[in-house]
């Protein structure tokens, strides 16, 4: 009997546990109990044991930032109250006892302002515990179960972009993006058409959001325009210059295009025209956008106009003369203001005008055209004569003469002579006058006297004046003179020497006297002074020079005796007064001892011999120019001048010194070394090259000692042991080859020891031997591996573990992949709902497993309509997921009974989201001021009923049980309508206001 008791015991548990498993959403994601929780039951009264366990249910994520979190479970415990604990505070959860021994719980706790707003992760403690409610023990802890914990992640995920261009484009831009958990983006991607912004939303599994702005302003998608302004429109002769205005920075593209006569500057965004053109100049604009602008130039006119002349006559003539001007294009006349008073300018029309010369002019006529470029044509008028003519007249001759006279005149334009036979010119044998008479080719006639009154055929006489006939050495000037107006071909003569002139008269008329002078007296030639011979070799006694001279006359001195070098001028004057200076100079005379120089010799101490050169200040003789001294010792200079005077010069040698110093080499290392090899020596005497010497290998060294003197002495030291030839290192073959194994490099040398003869790489790395020889010499070889590859490929674009409610393409750096145990290629959605598995294996066989949940289903919410309005209270349930209302954790089948506006949030966990908005109003509406009228037409009579209301509330108007009339209120709290059928006066009417959840007011009013 009692085993039985007790099998029926166990049944039961067995049977409530089932019933736990399948109560709810709640208990159904609680972990499943072990067998032994299962059929627990003590029975025991002894106090504080602790032999519960609480089973804490999974924490839905949190919706719309929510500032609680729904903790829930099961307590598995003996004990008649449960008491929880969060935190070490007591907390009121609701509590549903499944069986005796086990409760559920649901507590909505609320998290940490200061966790919340600093994002902080939340740690939560829960301790469950049963109490006595009875007797001496009550309040006590009957039976406490361990401690849990649980962590509330309030850390936001982050968000983070591809490297999207940022520079100006005209392309769309997709900003790709990821989170740096596992969670839910509102999209995976954006493409910008246009410069704008979106905001990027993560989700984490916890509920944690976070929003992230793209702007983007660097998309320009339209093309470019410029405007071309040019420096004139007008017609010009030099360039024109189109400065290009566009509407935003550009970049020219096709410069090179342009005509040579074309030249762009950049600075100015200019082309400048030296000729007209059109050129379609292109640009694109920072985003690459093409655009173009026609560039025209047709106002450059650089040739000049053209003029020719017309005349109405070319022929002579004594009447005005009109120039007509024709120009080959429309011109302006810039000199006008200059032609002379006897020039009338007119216009004909404008390529023809008119010049009218009264008298000859010879003009030229400037004008330019409208571009500037100027021209002029040369009007010369000279066929106009209005002037008598006149005759200039010359004679043959208008000096007396004795030969006839040619009268000849010279008119003042072509005339015909009408007298003397038609000649221009006439004979006089002798004095008289004659008139020529003449007409002009324009007809006017003139006429000319002439008179000749020079004709003359007597000869003059000569008068010769008196002259010098004594000895001279001057000139000798003959004066002459004549009778009669004339001319002498001198009326002077100077002679300089002796010799005969002839005087020669002519008098006007060309009568001719010749008269000869004879000279002999003139002497111009100086006496010859001749110099004695005297003493010209060097000496340091006087000089006595003596000289003759050569004819009659006087000698300043015969003789002069020079006491010292120098001159001595003699003067010769003979019978006419010339004079002959003859000057003796004497630089012979030497009467002061030479100088003797000695030129730099060695002074300091020496090994050499040492020579001594001299050498004199003047000619003369050394006893020796040159003396060396082998040794230390003295020796004396002799010179003697060129006049036998002697000066002596000693010379003293002390620094001469032959013997060479010592060289001390010092103890050195002599044995095998890979080091330097230092030597130091000294000198007993001098200067040594180096004091030491270091050998960085084998070779020889010089040790030189020098004297003051330049004695050397020569120490060669000779090292053979230094070894610096380092160890050598040869690397065997080894896998080089990709591999997801260690690889074994294994290594020899020609000499030495190794610090390692082989190494095993387990990753990728360097490894360095090192061999060293018997010298100390090192040899180091690093060997890389770089092939062990036993990283798994990387999984994007897909999270371990997840569930999601879009479609995923999961991708992979490197390998291929199953999925599901079939192949799967890279970047192919999964779109269906289920479960999956992706694996992704390397080359070298490292493989990576990734399980996901593809769910587009959005959770079922039941007991409550979307939009639905209510009086009664509402239950709300789903099917699964975690929920919000109005903001706030909401548990699955918690009534909902207080008035107002409610949204309920479900997602599950793949992120499917369900929306639910309802009312609850349990507030009938208001009804007021309510009346009912007729309006006393008889057969056709209306009744209107009108009032006040809450609006969009319906009213529906009775008369008994009978509905007469139904309208709705407006949006104002106003309502007034006609009744179906009207009413008689002092009717009772029934007015009923119902609003959106069907509560209602009622009022009676009578019809007026």
């Amino acid at each position: 009997m009692k085993k039985k008791s007790i099998a029926k015991k166990w049944g039961s548990t067995l049977l409530v546990t089932t019933l736990i498993l399948n109560a709810s959403p709640m208990a159904l994601a609680a972990p499943a109990a072990q067998p032994n929780e299962k059929t627990v039951t003590t029975g025991r009264t002894e106090m504080n044991k602790m032999t519960g366990k609480i089973n804490l249910n999974p924490i839905p994520a949190r919706v719309d930032n929510a500032n609680t979190v729904l903790l829930s479970g099961t307590v598995v415990i003996d004990g008649p109250k449960l008491e929880l604990k969060v935190n070490d505070q007591i907390v009121s959860p609701k509590l549903t006892k499944m069986s005796d021994t086990v409760w559920a719980f649901e507590y909505v706790h609320p998290l940490d302002e200061k966790n919340l707003k600093n994002k902080n992760d939340e740690q939560i403690t829960i301790d469950a515990y049963t109490v006595y409610q009875n007797g001496k023990t009550a309040g006590q802890v009957h039976t406490s179960a361990p401690s849990v914990f649980t962590t509330v992640d309030l850390t936001p995920p982050d968000i983070n972009f591809n490297d999207y261009t940022k520079d100006w484009t005209n392309q769309s831009i997709t900003v790709f993006a990821t989170m740096n958990e596992k969670g839910t983006l509102n999209a995976n991607s954006h493409t910008f058409d246009e410069n704008g912004s979106f905001t990027f939303v993560a989700t984490d599994l916890a509920g944690n959001v976070t929003e992230k702005t793209i702007t983007i302003d660097n998309i320009d998608k339209v093309a470019p325009k410029a405007e071309v302004q040019y420096s004139t429109k007008s017609p010009i002769n030099t360039e024109v210059v189109a400065t290009i205005k566009a509407n935003e920075s550009v970049t020219y593209t096709n410069i090179d295009q342009l005509p040579e006569y074309v030249a762009f500057t950049e600075e100015a965004s200019t082309l400048t025209f030296s000729e007209n053109a059109s050129f379609e100049l292109k640009f694109i604009d920072r985003a690459g956008n093409p655009g173009s602008v026609n560039v025209s130039v047709n106002n450059i006119d650089k040739k000049a106009p053209v003029g020719s002349i017309t005349l109405t006559t070319s022929e002579w003539t004594n009447q005005d003369v009109t120039a007509t001007v024709a120009v080959t294009k429309p011109v302006t006349f810039t000199n006008l203001n200059e032609l002379p008073e006897t020039v009338a300018f007119k216009t004909v029309d404008e390529l023809t005008y008119t010049l009218t010369f009264t008298e000859n002019e010879n003009i030229n006529l400037k004008f330019k055209d409208a571009a500037g470029n100027t021209a002029e044509v040369n009007v010369n008028i000279s066929n106009i004569d209005k002037v008598a003519p006149t005759a200039e007249v010359s004679y043959s001759t208008e000096k007396l003469t004795n030969q006839d006279v040619v009268v000849t005149i010279e008119p003042s334009e072509d005339v015909t002579i009408l007298n003397n036979e038609g000649s221009l010119s006439k004979t006089f044998t002798e004095n008289g006058e004659f008139v020529f008479h003449f007409v002009d080719m324009a007809g006017n006639r003139g006429s000319a006297k002439v008179s000749v009154k020079n004709i003359d055929k007597i000869a003059p006489k000569i008068t010769i004046s008196e002259y010098a006939t004594d000895w001279t050495n001057q000139d000798v000037t003959v004066t002459a003179s004549m009778d009669e107006d004339g001319t002498l071909n001198a009326v002077s003569y100077t002679f300089t020497e002796n010799g005969s002139f002839e005087f020669v008269a002519t008098d006007l008329a060309g009568n001719v006297t010749r008269y000869t002078v004879q000279i002999n007296n003139i002497d111009k030639v100086a006496p010859e002074i001749t110099v004695k011979p005297y003493n010209t070799d060097w000496t340091n006694q006087d000089i006595t020079v003596e000289v003759l001279m050569d004819e009659e006359g006087t000698l300043n001195k015969q003789s002069h005796t020079f006491a010292e070098n120098g001159s001595f001028t003699f003067i010769a004057t003979d019978r006419a007064g010339n004079i002959t200076e003859k000057t003796v100079t004497i630089s012979n005379i030497d009467k002061i001892a030479p100088e003797i120089t000695v030129e730099d010799y060695v002074t300091s101490p020496t090994n050499k011999d040492i020579t001594v050169k001299v050498s004199m200040n003047e000619p003369g003789t050394l006893n020796q120019e040159s003396y060396t001294f082998e040794e230390n010792g003295e020796f004396e200079f002799i010179a003697t001048d060129r006049a036998g005077n002697e000066t002596k010069k000693k010379i003293v040698i002390t620094n001469i010194d032959k013997v060479a110093p010592s060289i001390t080499v010092f103890t050195y290392n002599t044995s095998p070394t890979n080091q330097d090899v230092v030597v130091t020596a000294e000198t007993n005497e001098g200067t040594l090259n180096a004091t030491s010497h270091t050998f960085t290998e084998n070779g020889s060294f010089d040790f030189i000692a020098t004297d003051d003197a330049g004695n050397e002495t020569v120490e060669t030291i000779t090292i053979t042991n230094i070894d610096k030839v380092p160890p050598i290192i040869t690397v065997n073959p080894y896998n080089g080859e990709p591999t997801n194994q260690d690889v074994i490099v294994t290594v020899e040398t020609n000499e030495g020891t190794l610090n390692a003869s082989s190494h095993i790489f387990t990753v990728n790395g360097k490894f360095e031997f090192v061999a060293s020889d018997e010298a100390g010499n090192v040899t180091k070889v690093t060997v890389s591996i770089n092939n062990i590859d036993k990283t798994p490929p990387t999984v994007s674009d897909v999270i371990n573990g997840f569930a999601y409610n879009i479609d995923v393409k999961p991708t992979f750096d490197e390998g291929t992949a199953t999925l599901n145990g079939k192949p799967y290629h890279l970047g192919t959605a999964v779109s269906a709902e289920g479960s999956y598995i992706l694996i992704v294996t390397d080359s070298v066989g490292n493989a990576t497993t990734v399980t996901f949940t593809i769910d587009k289903t959005a959770p079922v919410v039941s007991g409550v309509l979307n939009n639905q309005y209510t009086k009664e209270d509402v239950i709300p349930t789903f099917n699964e997921g975690t929920a919000t209302l109005n903001g706030k954790t909401f548990v699955s089948g918690t009534p909902v009974s207080s008035e107002g506006v409610y949204t309920l949030v479900v997602r599950d966990a793949a992120g499917n989201e369900t929306k639910v908005s309802f009312t609850i109003d349990k507030t009938a509406p208001s009804l007021t001021g309510v009346s009912a009228a007729n309006d006393n037409n008889g057969k056709n009579a209306k009744t209107t009923v009108s009032g006040s209301a809450e609006p969009e509330a319906t009213i529906n108007v009775y008369v008994g049980k009978d509905l007469v009339g139904s309208g709705t209120v407006a949006s104002n709290g106003r309502f007034s309508f006609e009744l179906t059928k009207s009413q008689g006066r002092d009717t009772e009417l029934i007015v009923r206001a119902f609003d959106r959840a069907n509560n209602s007011t009622e009022v009676k009013v009578k019809v007026k």
